[in-house]
């Protein structure tokens, strides 16, 4: 059975739906924001709109918020791959477990991943010289096989049209060059 409903009742009863879902969501955000303030209680989930213009801020998305005393506070934005919009959860406590400096064992890792990255750009080095000189050792050999002009002339697959041939022993025969 369907009611009909003046344009602001319906209006008014789609707001009420939006304002459902949004409420859901920041009831969600208040959640994840209090397992932030677990991990660390200068921590705190923020919504920054679309108005924002602080470069350290990205316009309409969730930002972790680290409370320095006697400073600025910092800002990480919530985002995805590419900047894409990323919205609050169990992710970003994953990420800050991750990435706790503090923490021993992710120091560790860090480092072993710079160690890793290290000899993997000394292997590249080396293999960039080492085909570099096996580029030179194949052109050293390539100049050994043709020593001069007539290095390719001389197989007789590849004979030079005789008024070519005629010029180059008669340049030759003026320079004082014995034919062979």
């Amino acid at each position: 059975m369907d009611l009909l409903l003046s344009p602001a009742a319906e209006a008014e009863l789609i707001n009420h739906e939006i304002a459902e879902q949004a409420d859901e969501h920041m009831a969600e955000a208040v959640e994840w924001a209090k397992e932030l303030k677990r991990i660390d209680p200068n921590l705190d989930l923020v919504w920054v709109g679309d108005a924002a213009d602080d470069p350290e801020l990205e316009p309409g998305r969730w930002h972790i918020r680290k409370r320095i005393p006697g400073t600025v506070d910092a800002y990480i934005p919530l985002v995805g791959q590419g900047g894409s919009y990323r919205p609050p959860g169990a992710w970003m406590l994953e990420w800050l477990t991750a990435n706790d400096l503090w923490n021993p064992n992710v120091h560790r890792d860090k480092e072993e991943a710079k160690r890793k990255l290290g000899e993997a750009r000394e292997r590249a080095r080396r293999l960039r010289a080492e085909q570099r000189q096996d580029h030179m050792a194949e052109a050293v050999r390539a100049a050994r096989r043709i020593r001069d002009d007539r290095g390719m002339t001389q197989r007789s697959d590849l004979k030079l049209p005789a008024s070519i041939a005629a010029e180059r022993r008669e340049e030759k025969r003026k320079e004082g060059i014995k034919p062979k």
